[in-house]
């Protein structure tokens, strides 16, 4: 079962994005070897976490971003709420499936803060 969340695309230039963006619209394929520098903040509180990442494609002059939240606390879908919202940022901007619980490959994260 999977737990809706509040999910906010922000385009960064004043270009006009089709609504809803896709996954594809994001990083495609061969885009990946130059990918520059996933940054991931997180704010863990009492109900939320929010989550706020951005990223740029070697190439394109702005950086693209991601706004979302989950629970803090859901044990029955995550252990961690943070390590959850950097699974999803993982997902989301390399446009892969992770599954819970594997270990996630760092590589392409600038920093997490």
């Amino acid at each position: 079962m999977s737990l809706p969340f509040a999910d906010v695309d922000v385009p960064t230039s004043s270009t006009s994005f089709p609504f809803p963006l896709s996954l594809s619209s994001y990083c495609r394929a061969d885009q990946l070897a130059s990918l520059l520098g996933i940054r991931i903040s997180i704010d863990r509180g009492g109900t939320f976490a929010d989550v706020f990442c951005d990223w740029r494609v070697e190439g394109e002059e702005t950086r693209r971003e991601k706004v979302f939240k989950l629970l803090s606390v859901d044990t029955n879908n995550y252990e961690d709420a943070p390590t959850e919202g950097v699974r999803r940022v993982l997902e989301h901007v390399l446009g892969v499936s992770i599954p819970r619980g594997q270990k996630l490959d760092t590589s392409k994260i600038e920093y997490i803060r």
